[in-house]
Order: structure tokens, then sequence, then C-alpha cells
């Protein structure tokens, strides 16, 4: 691979010289990750690094790669490489498929890579994170580009305007997280209503979620509500965004999902992405989705007119009296014998299921399958996950 060309940097040292490269240009010259097993999930930007020696740095990271990878006794890697906002660096984390002890020391068999490595990195001001017994361990350069931001605090702003900045500034990685959050679930449940019979989803105020596209996937018929046009105008067209909603977003977020909670697989996968970017398959989806705009609790529908509702963080967290609102319309809207499932972060359980109790609704682990404690086949049944997100 042809390296950029030496560009010098004005430091303390009068003869410092670095080479300006892409942090996807410099993985490309490890030989270790360069395997059909190996996932990279590289950033969505242009990711220049400054490295003193890129030819050092490269085979120090394979040399250290090849240990963990004997010792650890697998023979393919995860790779994540992001823009950190907070420390402004470069991140990328090497999981490996192994034992994850936890005990705190490195182990003898890659102190000397390891250090090596260390060595290395530490002359582009960089640094090596591993404490031994993980099966990962973490890179950090220092990045000086034009990053999005992880979290504005955006909280103050009206609910369309939230959506706006987010769009124009939020890196695509925390973007991702809202659209392609409790996918599992949404499996989960989709596959529920198919095997009752159920035909009618309600996702009430869905925001960014892809949930709509999936459930429509499952041959179900989606009533998607949201109060912020902005949002809702997005989702309904996915083919504006597809670092957001293509499949290779979907793959690129199910890396990052699954190097942060350093494992090979992502808790939150979902077995197919629909290809929202084929004009055959987003038309053919569509057809299924009513993208509605209504408040929160004021709701477009008839009276027992859907079959069923998924809703995640769905629910307004400061007022009591505002999440009593809202639930009496899904009270209202929802057919005898109808399911409901609620994700909701950051919120109080014992008023929701005081109405929902009141209203003659019977908890039950619907995801797990449950069906016969319900009463009666008329009876609706719901379930409460505390979400931490």
């Amino acid at each position: 691979m042809c390296l950029p060309e030496l560009r010098r940097r004005i430091t303390s040292s009068p003869k410092e010289w670095t080479l300006k490269i892409d942090i996807k240009d410099l993985l490309a010259t490890v030989h270790a990750i360069q395997t059909s097993g190996v996932r990279i999930g590289y950033p969505d930007e242009q990711t220049p690094v400054e490295i003193a020696d890129p030819q050092g740095l490269s085979a120090a990271l394979d040399d250290a790669l090849c240990a963990f990878r004997d010792l650890r006794g697998g023979t393919d890697y995860l790779v994540d490489a992001d823009a950190n906002t907070y420390n402004r660096a470069v991140w990328v984390r090497f999981v490996q498929r192994g034992p994850s002890l936890h005990h705190g020391k490195v182990e003898s068999a890659l102190v000397s890579s390891f250090q090596a490595l260390r060595d290395e990195i530490s002359k582009s001001c960089g640094k090596l994170d591993y404490w031994g017994g993980n099966n990962y361990f973490n890179l950090s350069i220092p990045f000086e580009g034009v990053m999005r931001e992880s979290f504005p605090k955006i909280e103050h702003l009206p609910w369309d305007e939230r959506y706006r900045y987010e769009l124009e500034r939020t890196t695509w990685q925390c973007l991702r997280w809202k659209v392609f959050n409790f996918l599992a679930f949404a499996e989960s449940f989709a596959t529920r209503c198919v095997e009752l019979g159920l035909s009618h989803v309600l996702i009430p105020s869905v925001g960014l979620c892809v949930h709509p596209w999936l459930f429509a996937a499952n041959d179900l018929s989606v009533t998607a509500t949201e109060g912020a046009a902005t949002a809702l105008d997005s989702l309904s067209n996915p083919d504006h965004w597809p670092r957001m909603y293509s499949c290779s977003a979907y793959a690129r977020w199910e890396i990052a999902a699954a190097a942060a909670s350093a494992s090979q697989g992502n808790p939150d996968h979902f077995e197919q992405m629909p290809d929202l970017l084929n004009p055959a398959v987003r038309e053919l989806l569509r057809n299924r989705i009513n993208f509605s705009l209504g408040d929160w609790a004021d709701l477009p529908l008839q009276d027992a007119s859907v079959d069923a509702i998924f809703a995640t963080n769905a629910l307004p967290r400061e007022c009591v009296v505002e999440r009593s609102r809202v639930l009496r319309e899904w009270v209202r809207v929802v057919r005898p014998g109808g399911l409901v499932f609620i994700a909701q972060h950051n919120f109080c359980e014992k008023d929701v299921r005081t109405v929902l109790h009141d209203a003659g609704w019977v908890e039950t682990n619907l995801l797990a399958g449950e069906r016969t404690p319900l009463p009666n086949p008329s009876a609706i049944g719901f379930q409460i996950f505390y979400s931490s997100g």
C-alpha cells in the first residue's frame, strides 16, 4: 500500500516528521486482520491521524494481534474504529474470541509484543489499554479533525428541533443506536404476532426507529405515529439516509454494539435487515405502513382498531398525568385479545401498571411465549421491560 506523503509537524522537537494517514488505510496494512473471518467497522467519515512510523506501528500491531490470537485460541477478530468526541481520539477496539478472566494482570505470553506496541503508539502520542485477562484491547490515537457530537445537549429544544439538530450534528454511530435499538425485542414481538394471527401493530412515538419497516417485513400492517415531523419524514424516506437505514449501516452498528460489550455477538441482533435502499423492497413494505403525524395522547385511530402495540420509550417520563393520558389512549385503541410490549427508560412502573390493571389488562411474559396465563382469549396481555437506554 502506498502511504501518503511526509508532512512536517511543528512541535517542541524541530525535526519531528509524521505521516498523515487515514485509520482505514493504516488498518489495511495489518496482516493479522486481513482475513475472511474478521469483521471491521471503519469510521463513517475520513479519519486521518498523524503517525510517526506507520510501518513500525503496523508491524507491532500485527505481532500483538498474532500473540493475542494464539493465546486465546481463536482465528478471527472483531475490530471497531471510531472517533471519540470526549478525548478527541480515534479509538480502535480489537476483540478476540476466547476467555475473559478479568484478573487484571497482563499474561506473560503478551508482555513482549504488547510493550512493543505500547512503545510504537506512544511515538504518535497514542495509548494502548489492556488490563489482562480480557478478550479485547484498545488503541487510541489523537485526532484533530472535524467530528460530529456524541450527545448534544438538546433537551431544552422542542421535539422537532431536537431531531433536526441531531440529524445535522450527532455522530452516525449515535444516530444508529436510535435507529436500531430494541431490534431483538422487535423480532420476538413480530414473531408472537404472526404466531397468534395478529395483523395490525401500532408503534407510538416511533422517533427514528426502524421498527415499522421490520414489522412490515414480517407481513404485518403497521401504524407508526410521531409528533415530530422531522423524525417521521426521515423514517418514512430511508433512502435519503443511507448511513442510518441501509444494510451496511446496520452491519456497521452491529459491529459497534458487539464491540461495546467486547463480545462476538450483538445482544440486540436482528436476523435479517430489509434492503431499504432497494426501491422495489422499499415500496412493497411502505404499502403496509401508515406513517402518521400525531400527538402522544391523541392517536389518529378508531377504538379497538389495532391488534398490538410495540412501544419503546413512548411514554412521557416527567408527568404522571400525561403518562396516564397516553396509556388510556392505548387502552382505547387495542382490540380484545391484543398484545402490548412496553420498553421504557427512567420511569415509574407503578402508575403504568395501575392504569393497565384497572383496564383489565393482564401482565404476562409475551416474548418468552407465555399466553396461557391470560384468563380468557379476549384479555389483553402486556409486558413491561425496564430499559437502560
